[in-house]
Order: structure tokens, then sequence, then C-alpha cells
């Protein structure tokens, strides 16, 4: 004689998941409504007006500095570019800074440049106390 159980077949089985979904739908709720969000500070960047940035652009002759691939340093621009050492480099940025206190310095090397001959150029410029530094990577045929 064979015993069969009650309900039969597959339906017996089967769980009801309906309060289980509710009750997590009910936790979920709970987290987003409870939940505090930080806001992360960032940096807070103070823009010149457009017409301020140009009068002063106008004014202002950067102090170049130019390293080759081959850790050359050339001061000055165009026709008065000259070779110079690391240790002539704050005395040069000086006496451009003696001219116009404000001029900023632009340091532009190669990207082949060794990088403690880059970091050396920069250390002089910033003992030379300028109030704008600018780093430029560029790529020399």
């Amino acid at each position: 004689m064979k015993h069969r159980r009650a309900g039969g077949g597959e339906d017996a089985a089967a769980i009801d998941l309906t309060p289980m979904l509710d009750i997590v739908f009910i936790m979920l709720i709970f987290f987003i409504v409870t939940a505090t969000f930080v806001q992360e500070e960032g940096i807070e960047v103070t823009r010149p007006d457009e017409q301020e940035s140009v009068v002063n652009n106008l004014a202002v002759v950067a102090i170049p500095i130019r390293i080759d691939g081959e850790n050359r340093i050339y001061f000055g621009s165009g026709a008065d570019e000259r070779v110079i050492t690391v240790g002539a480099v704050r005395a040069n940025v000086q006496r451009g800074l003696a001219d116009d206190p404000n001029s900023p310095v632009i340091i532009q090397a190669d990207e082949r440049t060794d990088s403690g001959i880059a970091i050396r150029v920069l250390d002089q410029v910033k003992a030379a106390k300028p109030k704008n530094v600018t780093i430029t990577a560029a790529k020399r045929g």
C-alpha cells in the first residue's frame, strides 16, 4: 500500500515569497529615508571677469624658460634666447621680475627632458618668488 501525502504534487512544496518581498521593500524605503548624504567639499575657484583678464594679459609679459631634449636650459625668447645653467636660472628670473614684478614665469620642458633637471629649474624659479609659475610639456620634433 502506498502512502500519499495530503496536498500532493509540486504545489505543496512552493513557498509564498510575497511577505518577504514586502519586508525587503519596507526596509529599503526605511534606509533611503534615514540615510544621511554627505556633500564633499571641493576647492573654491575664483574666476576673474573676462574684461579684467583681457586688460591684465595685455600688460604682462611672461618670462620664458625652455628645456630641450638634451637638458639644455634656454632663457628668453626669439633673438634674446640664450643657454644658461641651472645655477643661473634664479638670477635671470629675478632680473626679469625687477622689470615687471607681475610677470609670470613659463617653464616649457621637452618630453625627453630629465625630470631631475626640470625639478631643479622649478626650484630655482620658485626661489626667485614670482607670483605665477606655469610648467608646460612640449613635443619637439
